[in-house]
C-alpha cells in the first residue's frame, strides 16, 4: 500500500463517521512537523459504561521515512499542542449534557518500514508514562506501509502496568481498530 491509498481510505473512514474539518499539509506549532492530513472530530464520545466521555477528537497524520520511539514521542507532543489551539468544546457544555469533557490527539506516523525495537517499544510502552493531561489523551500510533500493520500501545509490559489508565485504553485501541486500519 503507498501513502496516498492509506490517506485516501482513512479519511473516507473518517468522514463516514462525521468528520468535515479536513485538512491537508498543515504544519505542527513548532513547525518541526508537517502533517499530511489534520481531521478533526466535534462531539467525539466514548463510552465508559455509567459515564460517558465526550469532546474534540484529532486525527493527525504524517509521514516519515522511519521513525525512533524518540520521535515519536516528540511528534506526538506537538501533534496534542496542534488540537489544543484548534480545539472548540466546552468543559461547561460536556458537564452540562453529563458527559465527561475529554478531548483526544490521535498522532499516526505513517512509515515505509519500523523495525523490532521500535515496535516492541511501540506496544510496551505506556504513553502515560511521558504525559498526562486531564482533559486530553495523547495517542500516538504507527501505521507501517509494507506490512499493513498499526502498531500502538497494546501490551503492557507488566502487571502494574494494567492499572495506568488501562480502562481508557481499552476503548482507545478499540477507535484505533476501527478508524486507522484501511
Amino acid at each position: 500500500m503507498n501513502l496516498n491509498t492509506y490517506l485516501d481510505s482513512i479519511q473516507e473512514n473518517l468522514k463516514s463517521q462525521g468528520a468535515l474539518d479536513i485538512k491537508n499539509n498543515v504544519e505542527t506549532k513548532n513547525r518541526n512537523f508537517n502533517a499530511n492530513l489534520v481531521v478533526k472530530l466535534t462531539n467525539f464520545e466514548l463510552d465508559f459504561g455509567l459515564c460517558k466521555m465526550r469532546g474534540d477528537a484529532f486525527f493527525v497524520m504524517t509521514y516519515f521515512p522511519s521513525i525512533t520511539t524518540q520521535t515519536l514521542r516528540q511528534y506526538s507532543t506537538e501533534c496534542l499542542e496542534y488540537g489544543k489551539e484548534k480545539v472548540t468544546s466546552s468543559i461547561t457544555a460536556q458537564l452540562w449534557n453529563f458527559r465527561i469533557p475529554t478531548n483526544i490527539c490521535f498522532s499516526v506516523a505513517v512509515v515505509d518500514n519500523l523495525d523490532q525495537e521500535n515496535k516492541r517499544k511501540i506496544r510496551q510502552e505506556n504513553p502515560f508514562d511521558h504525559n498526562v493531561d486531564l482533559l486530553w489523551y495523547e495517542v500516538p500510533v504507527v501505521y507501517c506501509l509494507s506490512e499493513e500493520q498499526l502498531y500502538f500501545y497494546d501490551q503492557p509490559s507488566s502487571f502494574w502496568e494494567k492499572f495506568k489508565g488501562e480502562g481508557a485504553w481499552k476503548r482507545l485501541r478499540k477507535v484505533i481498530e476501527t478508524t486507522l486500519i484501511p
